[in-house]
Protein backbone atom coordinates (compact mmCIF):
# COMPACT_ATOMS: atom_id res chain seq x y z
CA UNK A 1 0.00 0.00 0.00
CA UNK A 2 1.25 3.18 -1.07
CA UNK A 3 1.42 6.67 1.48
CA UNK A 4 2.26 8.85 -1.27
CA UNK A 5 -1.43 10.24 -1.76
CA UNK A 6 -1.38 13.65 -3.76
CA UNK A 7 -1.29 16.68 -1.57
CA UNK A 8 -4.66 18.46 -1.92
CA UNK A 9 -4.78 21.94 -1.77
CA UNK A 10 -6.98 24.38 0.25
CA UNK A 11 -9.60 26.54 -1.50
CA UNK A 12 -7.33 29.53 -2.31
CA UNK A 13 -8.15 32.76 0.50
CA UNK A 14 -9.16 35.39 -2.03
CA UNK A 15 -7.46 39.02 -0.81
CA UNK A 16 -8.68 41.30 -4.01
CA UNK A 17 -9.54 42.00 -7.63
CA UNK A 18 -9.36 44.38 -9.23
CA UNK A 19 -10.21 46.46 -12.45
CA UNK A 20 -8.55 47.61 -14.95
CA UNK A 21 -9.82 50.51 -17.36
CA UNK A 22 -10.28 47.55 -20.60
CA UNK A 23 -12.60 45.44 -18.14
CA UNK A 24 -9.57 42.86 -17.26
CA UNK A 25 -9.59 41.67 -14.03
CA UNK A 26 -6.26 41.09 -11.57
CA UNK A 27 -6.65 38.88 -8.47
CA UNK A 28 -4.20 38.18 -5.51
CA UNK A 29 -5.14 34.97 -3.82
CA UNK A 30 -3.32 32.76 -0.83
CA UNK A 31 -3.02 28.77 -1.53
CA UNK A 32 -2.26 26.48 0.59
CA UNK A 33 -0.72 22.81 0.48
CA UNK A 34 0.13 20.89 3.05
CA UNK A 35 1.33 23.23 5.35
CA UNK A 36 2.95 25.76 2.90
CA UNK A 37 1.98 29.28 1.39
CA UNK A 38 2.07 30.93 -1.45
CA UNK A 39 0.88 34.28 -3.15
CA UNK A 40 -0.41 33.84 -6.70
CA UNK A 41 -1.44 36.73 -8.81
CA UNK A 42 -3.63 36.00 -11.51
CA UNK A 43 -4.32 37.93 -14.12
CA UNK A 44 -7.94 37.67 -16.68
CA UNK A 45 -10.45 34.80 -17.02
CA UNK A 46 -8.25 32.24 -17.85
CA UNK A 47 -6.24 32.84 -14.56
CA UNK A 48 -2.70 33.68 -16.08
CA UNK A 49 -0.23 33.36 -13.21
CA UNK A 50 1.67 36.88 -13.34
CA UNK A 51 3.44 36.17 -10.06
CA UNK A 52 3.71 33.63 -7.61
CA UNK A 53 5.84 34.15 -3.80
CA UNK A 54 6.06 31.57 -1.44
CA UNK A 55 6.48 32.43 1.84
CA UNK A 56 9.34 31.25 4.33
CA UNK A 57 8.41 33.92 6.42
CA UNK A 58 5.22 33.95 6.93
CA UNK A 59 1.51 35.21 5.99
CA UNK A 60 2.78 38.77 7.21
CA UNK A 61 5.19 38.75 4.05
CA UNK A 62 2.29 37.44 1.52
CA UNK A 63 -0.01 40.15 3.00
CA UNK A 64 3.07 43.24 2.05
CA UNK A 65 3.55 42.18 -1.06
CA UNK A 66 -0.01 41.52 -2.21
CA UNK A 67 -0.61 45.11 -0.40
CA UNK A 68 2.46 46.84 -2.42
CA UNK A 69 0.85 45.36 -5.96
CA UNK A 70 -2.42 46.34 -5.27
CA UNK A 71 -1.02 50.14 -4.69
CA UNK A 72 0.91 49.95 -7.75
CA UNK A 73 -2.20 48.77 -10.13
CA UNK A 74 -4.38 51.21 -8.30
CA UNK A 75 -1.59 54.24 -9.12
CA UNK A 76 -2.28 52.93 -12.68
CA UNK A 77 -6.06 53.60 -12.54
CA UNK A 78 -7.14 49.63 -11.31
CA UNK A 79 -10.26 49.87 -9.00
CA UNK A 80 -11.29 47.11 -6.81
CA UNK A 81 -13.76 45.05 -7.08
CA UNK A 82 -16.01 44.47 -3.94
CA UNK A 83 -16.79 40.25 -3.32
CA UNK A 84 -20.34 39.20 -3.95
Amino acid sequence: MSHNQPETEEQPQLLWTLRGRTGRLITAAIHRSAGDAELRITFGPGGDVVEVMQSLAGDMALLARAAGFRLQLEAQGWTAIEPS
